[in-house]
């Protein structure tokens, strides 16, 4: 009896283990193989040159080269036509292809959009057939189940519920806020007591704009959410470790050393974010009347998790949602924000005359405050034609990515299903059709009559914070912010490009100086 029960197991188990085996290679080879070979027989019928395919590693050897031989010829001064340092492959392989060429990242084909029109015509579809690319599926789970990766209803169902959070009433508030956070750092400073001192402001600006963040949208402290900006720091540089092999099916379900520990990093982040969203909902229930400090960004995504507000009967926020927006908001707007602030203190070192300027102005716009109000930060002009050049030489993500999840028509090409189109923010803000023969060079004042006019391209090519419904919904916090702790630093301090400075703009997942920014301060 019990050998008869075993062989009509194994006769029951065989045929479906080999079902199951014949899916999953048809699906690796559909993936790695046959998919590829479509996407590169319809784009190379347009006449768009496709760089040789290779199963699995695609063109990520001769990428990864051209990255460092960049690297090996580092930039011998302060200069802004650094972007074939920052991104090569891009620059060399138009030498050698023309303005239309696609490229293999892996099996995953990636074609760049060189017209400003095309990419407009992206940024402003509508289509459910463009989306932002989904992480690889061994990738970290940094920004999962945020406004970075979510689409179609799911996506405005979290937009309308985050947009009460960056009113312009609502940004008013957080500015005593953003000011004290900054004039704290600077009280450090100032312990030094040295007239004249170093500091590398990309470090020490991260724990400020962490800080502003915790403080601002999760009533939170950096003392808090510190744990949870290391974390993501470290799974930045997991993930630049993903990227750059080969992507293999059902690796990341093995237990390695490495997964394991991107596990638990992941694991990690999850439980503090939860740890500060459930300090929330615990104080809301004590005091059942406390309303004015309880609509900033957590306190907004809880109302549509227990459906409170308004469009709330068909859909809401599940816990999931609250970390993945925590996480995406942790991570997008430290370092997009503290970034800007690093890059353009760099330049208003790097040029004196313009440091004096914007000097002037602040001083004139806060009067004894010492720091801007909401009446002052509207005041500020020549900053913000600052910000907006640093901004255009330095733009925080140099690349977008979209991602077509079916034929789909941009332009005059038909872009194949499962092609990533790579939007060169970059080299639209460095091109001397659209800025002129100073294109390379620092002059805040092409701004003077806004950022709509400051081109002279028909089509927007001043795209730091993308365009189109998706446009970043932080940016108008991040300004805010960079104008306070810029003009707070001036009002105190000249700045002086350190002699350590080593000018080495590199693209790792935003626009960042590999060696920091040290800058010396000297107190006025």
């Amino acid at each position: 009896m019990a050998s008869s029960f075993l062989v009509v197991t194994v006769a029951l188990l065989v045929p479906t283990f080999i079902i199951v085996f014949h899916s999953l290679w048809m699906a690796f080879v559909e993936a790695l193989w046959l998919t590829p070979r479509r996407i590169k027989r319809v784009l190379e019928r347009q006449g768009i040159k496709c760089l040789p395919f290779r199963i699995l590693i695609g063109n990520l050897p001769e990428l990864a080269a051209l990255c460092e031989e960049a690297k090996s010829q580092p930039l011998s001064c302060i200069k802004h036509d650094y972007a074939a340092y920052a991104i090569p492959y891009y620059y060399r392989w138009i030498e050698e292809y023309g303005d239309n060429f696609a490229f293999w990242q892996g099996s995953q084909a990636r074609f760049f959009l060189t017209n400003p029109d095309d990419v407009k015509e992206v940024l402003y579809s509508r289509s459910p057939h463009i989306s932002r690319p989904k992480r690889r599926p061994d990738g970290v789970k940094l920004i999962d189940n945020g406004l970075l990766q979510i689409e179609g209803e799911r996506w405005s169902f979290h937009r309308r519920t985050l947009n009460p959070g960056f009113l312009p009433e609502k940004l008013k508030s957080m500015i005593p806020i953003m000011s004290r956070c900054t004039m704290e750092m600077i009280e450090r400073w100032s312990t030094k007591n040295v007239k004249k001192h170093e500091i590398d402001v990309f470090t020490e600006l991260k724990p400020l704009s962490a800080d502003i963040i915790a403080r601002t949208a999760f009533g939170s402290s950096y003392a808090e959410a510190r744990q949870i900006f290391e974390l993501q720091q470290e799974q930045l540089l997991l993930e630049g470790k993903i990227q750059s092999r080969p992507f293999i099916p059902g690796v990341r379900f093995i237990p390695t050393a490495f997964n394991r520990h991107c596990w638990r990093v992941e694991k990690r982040i999850e439980e503090l974010t939860l740890r500060i969203i459930e300090k929330r909902t615990q104080r809301r229930k004590l005091d059942q009347h406390e309303d004015a400090q309880d609509d900033d960004l957590l306190g907004l995504m809880i109302d549509a998790m227990e459906d409170r507000g308004v469009e709330r009967k068909t859909m809401s926020m599940g816990m999931a949602d609250i970390i993945g927006e925590s996480k995406t908001f942790f991570a997008a707007g430290q370092e997009t924000t503290s970034t800007c602030i690093s890059w353009t203190l760099m330049l208003l070192a790097a040029h004196p005359e313009w440091q004096e300027r914007v000097r002037e102005e602040v001083r004139t716009a806060c009067d004894a405050v010492g720091f801007p109000t909401s009446d002052s930060l509207h005041r500020l002009k020549l900053l913000s034609m600052v910000l907006n050049e640093s901004l255009r030489l330095y733009p925080p993500l140099p690349i977008m990515l979209r991602m077509s999840k079916k034929d789909v028509r941009v332009g005059k090409t038909l872009v194949p299903k499962g092609t990533v189109m790579m939007l060169p923010i970059i080299a639209f803000h460095h091109d001397q059709r659209y800025w002129g023969p100073d294109a390379n060079e620092f002059r805040p004042d092409r701004f003077r009559d806004g950022s709509s006019k400051a081109s002279q391209s028909k089509s927007s090519v001043f795209l730091p914070f993308s365009s189109g419904p998706q446009f970043c919904i932080g940016q108008p916090f991040a300004l805010q912010q960079a104008k306070i702790v810029i003009s707070a630093i001036l009002l105190r301090y000249r700045i002086i490009i350190s002699p350590q400075y080593r000018h080495s703009p590199i693209f790792a997942f935003i626009l960042q100086p590999e060696f920091g920014i040290p800058l010396l301060f000297e107190s006025i």
